[in-house]
C-alpha cells in the first residue's frame, strides 16, 4: 500500500469561496459593507469535504480504499491453508451500514468502508468503529465534525482559525482542533480575531475599533475578522419601562411615605450614551435622577392633597391610581400631574445628555411608610370622618329650617306685595273712572253749547231771509230770542248784510 506523504499534506487547506448553503442567510448590503470595511483580512471559511462516505474514505485513504476488501473463496482459501484459521478470524472485520473501520496500517489511519475486509498484513490492525450518526467523531489524529444546518463550525488548524460551513468536515491532522458550533441566530459570537454580531430588529450593535464607537443598525448579520475590533454591547432602541417601588419620600407636613412609577424613556443615540455610561449605569443614574425629583416634589405637598394606601391587613381607605384606572385621588388630579409632567421635565432634561429621550411619568400609588403611623392615621381619619359626617348632618338640618324660613318669608312677601299691587291697581282704576267721567262730562257740555249756538245762528240766518224778502232796511233784535222789533233803518241795512 502507497501513501503519497498524505499526513503532510493535509497540514495545508484552502480557503474555499463563501458558499452559503440555503439555510444561511446572506448579508444585507449595508452588513456587508461595513464588516468588509472593519475586517483586515477575509472570513476564513471552509466548504465541506467529505459529505460522503466516498469522499470521506477518499480524503483519508487516497486510492487505496479496496485494497482490504476480502477477495471472495480465493482470499479465504489462501487464509486457511496457509496462515490458519485463528489467525484468519482475527484478520476478518465486518464493518455494517452506518459506520465505518478505523485501523492503523503501520501507524498510518487508514478507513474501512462498509463490507468484509482482511487485513493481510501484519502491520495492519484494526482499531474501532465508527459511529456515522454522531456529529463529532475525533479517532487518534482524524477528527470527523458534521455543521448542522444554520450553524458555523470553528476551528483551528495550526493556530489559524477557521469557520466551517454546514455540511460533514474530515480532517487528518493532530495540529486541528476543532472547537464549537453556535447558531447564526445567537447574537454575539467570538473566536478572536473572528466575531460574529446578530442585530435583531429594535437593537443597535455598539463595537470599538481603535478607540472609535461604531454603530451596527440594520437587522442583519456582521461578520468581522480583525483584531483590533471589539464589540461592546447590543441596545434597544424601542421604548423601555422601568419601574420605581417605594422610594421613600417626605410630605411638607413631615409624613414619611413611599411612593411606586413607572418611567417610560427611549435610547435615541447609542453612541452618546456609550461614551458616557455603560448600561447597567444607565439604570443606576436614571434611578437616581427620578428618585431626586420625587423627593424634591412631594416636600412642596401637603399630605391631604396626596391619595394613599394602607398596609396589605387592610382594604385601602385611598388609592393613588394612574392615568388609566380613575379613584379617589382623581379629586386631585392636577396635582398629580403636575408631579409626573415635572418628574418627567427634570429627569429628561438631564438625560438628554447621555442620548435618551423620556416619554412620561406615572406615579401609580403612595403607602405609609410606618405602618403604626397608618394604624393611628386610620383612627383618627374614621372619628374625623364620623365628626364630618355628624357635622354635617347638622349643617343639611339648619340648611333645612333657613330653607323652610325663606320659603315662608318669601310667602308672606309675595302675599303682601299682592295686596300692595291690588290697591294700586284698584286707585289707579278709580282715579281712570274719574278721569273719564269728568272728561265725558266735559265733551258733553262742549257739545251743548256747540248746538245752542248753531241754533242761534240758524234762527238769525232765517230772520236775515225774511228781512231781505220784506225789503227792510234795518232789524234791531232786542230782548229774547222770542221778542223782536223790525225798525226800517237804512243805517243798519250793511249789518243785516253781515248777518
Amino acid at each position: 500500500m502507497e501513501y503519497e506523504s498524505l499526513h503532510d499534506s493535509l497540514l495545508e487547506t484552502k480557503i474555499e469561496e463563501h458558499d452559503f448553503s440555503s439555510s444561511i442567510p446572506r448579508l444585507s448590503d449595508e452588513a456587508k459593507k461595513l464588516s468588509d470595511k472593519l475586517s483586515d483580512k477575509p472570513m476564513p471559511f471552509r466548504t465541506p469535504n467529505a459529505n460522503t462516505d466516498r469522499e470521506l474514505i477518499r480524503y483519508i485513504n487516497g486510492n487505496n480504499e479496496n485494497n482490504t476488501k476480502v477477495k471472495r473463496y480465493k482470499s479465504l482459501a489462501i487464509g486457511i491453508t496457509v496462515i490458519g484459521l485463528p489467525w484468519l478470524l482475527s484478520k476478518v472485520h465486518l464493518v455494517k451500514k452506518g459506520q465505518l473501520g478505523y485501523t492503523l496500517d503501520n501507524g498510518i489511519p487508514f478507513i474501512l468502508s462498509e463490507g468484509w475486509h482482511l487485513l493481510l498484513s501484519g502491520f495492519h490492525k484494526f482499531q474501532e468503529f465508527i459511529d456515522l450518526n454522531k456529529y463529532l467523531i475525533k479517532i487518534g489524529p482524524v477528527t470527523i465534525v458534521t455543521i448542522q444546518d444554520g450553524y458555523y463550525g470553528f476551528s483551528l488548524n495550526n493556530g489559524l482559525p477557521e469557520i466551517l460551513l454546514p455540511g460533514r468536515h474530515v480532517r487528518n491532522s493532530p495540529l486541528w482542533k476543532y472547537h464549537k458550533q453556535y447558531h447564526l441566530t445567537d447574537p454575539l459570537i467570538e473566536f478572536p480575531p473572528i466575531t460574529i454580531i446578530r442585530v435583531n430588529t429594535g437593537q443597535v450593535g455598539i463595537g470599538n475599533q481603535n478607540g472609535h464607537i461604531l454603530e451596527m443598525k440594520d437587522n442583519s448579520r456582521y461578520e468581522i475578522n480583525s483584531g483590533t475590533f471589539k464589540f461592546k454591547t447590543h441596545v434597544t432602541v424601542q421604548q423601555r419601562v422601568k419601574k420605581f417601588h417605594k422610594v421613600r419620600i417626605a410630605t411638607q407636613d413631615g409624613v414619611q411615605m413611599c411612593a411606586t412609577g413607572l418611567l417610560t424613556y427611549q435610547l435615541t443615540n447609542p453612541v452618546k450614551l456609550i461614551e458616557n455610561m455603560s448600561i447597567k449605569e444607565l439604570d443606576t443614574n436614571l434611578e437616581m435622577c427620578t428618585e431626586a425629583a420625587l423627593v424634591n416634589l412631594f416636600t412642596k405637598y401637603p399630605l391631604k392633597v396626596l391619595g394613599f394606601t394602607q398596609s396589605d391587613e387592610h382594604p385601602p381607605t385611598k388609592v393613588l391610581h394612574d392615568e388609566q384606572t380613575p379613584g379617589v385621588f382623581d379629586d386631585n388630579k392636577e396635582v398629580r400631574n403636575h408631579i409626573c409632567d415635572t418628574v418627567a421635565n427634570v429627569v429628561g432634561e438631564i438625560s438628554k445628555e447621555w442620548g435618551i429621550q423620556i416619554h412620561r411619568f406615572q406615579l401609580q400609588e403612595l403607602l405609609f411608610y410606618d405602618k403604626d403611623f397608618m394604624r393611628n392615621y386610620e383612627n383618627v381619619t374614621l372619628e374625623l370622618t364620623t365628626t364630618e359626617v355628624k357635622a354635617r348632618a347638622a349643617d343639611i338640618k339648619n340648611k333645612i329650617k333657613i330653607a323652610n324660613a325663606d320659603a315662608e318669608r318669601e310667602v308672606v312677601e309675595i302675599q303682601a306685595q299682592g295686596i300692595k299691587v291690588s290697591a294700586i291697581k284698584r286707585a289707579e282704576g278709580e282715579a281712570r273712572g274719574i278721569e273719564i267721567c269728568a272728561s265725558a262730562r266735559k265733551t258733553a257740555g262742549e257739545t251743548m253749547m256747540d248746538n245752542k249756538l248753531a241754533e242761534k245762528l240758524a234762527l238769525l240766518d232765517i230772520r236775515r231771509q225774511i228781512v231781505a224778502s220784506s225789503q227792510v232796511r234795518s232789524l234791531a233784535i232786542m230782548g229774547n230770542e222770542s221778542q223782536a222789533s223790525l225798525f226800517l233803518n237804512p243805517a243798519l241795512d250793511h249789518t243785516a248784510d253781515e248777518l
